[in-house]
């Protein structure tokens, strides 16, 4: 690397969250992250992904223990397994294989809420 390179940029990371509750014991969650790395005059590229996610559940039975949902993970397709950082001079830039856009059906059963009736105390 020449010397007189300047590794000085700059980069953004961000992230977000929310959920909806909706009648019928239905509820729909989304949540995402957002990166930016600039380009330097060493790294000529700048780097931009939007990763975002998604599920709609819906609860069952009087406790809403048992729940169904559908997943989507990735929904534009933008996770291409690449990272850099830059720390104290040094760049780390790795590429890497990983699972792009993919969607998950799943049911689960919470049993911590099984109904065992209070807990009397003396």
């Amino acid at each position: 690397m020449n010397e007189n390179s300047d590794s000085n940029g700059w980069g953004f990371n961000g992230n977000f969250w929310s959920s909806v509750q909706l009648p019928f014991k239905l509820e729909i969650s989304t949540d995402g992250n957002y990166q930016y790395n600039g380009k330097t005059q060493v790294i000529q590229e700048s780097f931009e992904r939007f990763i975002w996610n998604a599920s709609v559940t819906k609860k069952f039975l009087k406790s809403d223990n048992l729940r169904v949902s559908i997943t989507g993970r990735d929904l534009l397709n933008q996770n291409v397994g690449f990272n850099r950082s830059a720390s104290n001079g040094n760049i780390n830039q790795s590429t890497y294989t990983t699972i792009q856009r993919y969607f998950m059906f799943s049911v689960s059963w919470d049993f911590s809420k099984m109904g065992g009736g209070e807990i009397k105390q003396n």
